[in-house]
């Protein structure tokens, strides 16, 4: 592997670790949003521009990382 690859390859992975950190912040906010300021899943998945099932499985994974911060 060249050292142009293997910077590529680190780059990539990085980049991929921060996406990851992204978007489990972003479902912990919308889980919060949701928590702090919705009564129904429908009005939260229309808001949002969701379906319901992809609502759910935000606020599910979102519920998930609240209870993994909060131990």
């Amino acid at each position: 592997m060249t050292l142009q690859q293997s910077f590529e390859v680190r780059l990539r992975q990085f980049t991929e670790a921060k996406l990851r950190e992204v978007l489990r912040k972003i479902e912990l906010d919308m889980y919060l949003d949701y928590f702090n300021n919705y009564l129904s899943l429908a009005k939260f998945a229309e808001d949002y521009g969701l379906s319901e099932s992809a609502a759910q499985a935000v606020i599910d994974n979102g519920r998930k990382l609240s209870q993994e911060m909060n131990r």
